[in-house]
């Protein structure tokens, strides 16, 4: 019986203890909604790539027409989305200045073209208020495309 008195005992000590931390705040993110969709009509063969510092660090295919990643606040990163037959589209992530999480939705159109790759454009933070600033390629968006990216 008193052992059992004194592990109930330890337990309240513990719960008490790990009530009395603080917590850790949240970190803020940048959460991506790519919307992908093809000239041509499907998406055989179609995915995305994450690099950061020139390091592949996720795949993901996009043959259902989409897909959502996080960023945490700092990162620099380059996302392109390939599909066979088809201009890959190229788009730079900055989050540095990121002063809360944000959510942004891109709908990212392919064309089809040789093997290339198209700079579609830049999202990143506004360093005086940390709102979301959508930079476009005019020379890679003006043919035959919508803007990469609605803010």
């Amino acid at each position: 019986m008193n052992s059992c008195r004194q592990l109930l005992i330890s337990l309240a000590v513990i719960l008490a203890v790990g009530e009395g931390k603080a917590a850790m705040p949240r970190e803020n993110r940048l959460t991506l909604n790519a919307e992908v969709a093809s000239a041509t009509g499907g998406l055989s063969g179609a995915h995305a790539l994450l690099y950061i510092g020139g390091q592949l660090v996720d795949s993901t295919s996009v043959e259902d027409g989409g897909f959502t990643l996080d960023l945490p606040a700092g990162t620099e990163a380059v996302l392109e989305v390939r599909m066979p037959g088809h201009v890959t589209k190229r788009v730079v992530l900055e989050t540095a200045g990121l002063t809360r999480t944000q959510h942004f939705t891109c709908d990212i159109l392919l064309f089809p073209g040789a093997s290339r790759a198209e700079r579609a454009g830049r999202i990143t933070c506004d360093p005086a208020t940390g709102a979301l600033m959508v930079l476009r390629e005019d020379d890679t968006i003006g043919r035959a495309a919508t803007p990469v990216a609605a803010p």
